[in-house]
């Protein structure tokens, strides 16, 4: 009677606390998730306007019939493979070895 339906009661009102705490947790870590991927994304474009600002170094040396030690390709070849910019470091790899 009285008892189990209170026994009931409390049990139930327990469990829609959790559920709504859990669904609480879950908004949290979907905001967490959501801010996380876009710092992630603003470090990718950071990095890749670095790296171009990096190249556009590299070509102004070029012009003025500078050229490039092997440890600042390999720091670039490095910086591209960081973003994903494979094409990049292939060319880089080719300019290395004109460059002698």
């Amino acid at each position: 009677g009285f008892l189990q339906s209170a026994v009931h009661y409390n049990t139930e009102t327990k469990q829609n606390f959790k559920d709504a705490s859990n669904d609480t947790g879950n908004l949290r870590n979907r905001f967490s998730e959501t801010h996380s991927r876009f710092k992630i994304e603003e470090a990718k474009a950071t990095s890749r306007a670095k790296l171009g600002l990096a190249f556009e170094m590299l070509k102004m040396m070029r012009e003025r019939g500078l050229k490039c030690d092997p440890a600042a390709y390999q720091c670039l070849i490095d910086a591209c493979g960081r973003c994903g910019d494979t094409e990049r470091a292939t060319k880089l790899l080719g300019r290395m070895h004109e460059d002698g």
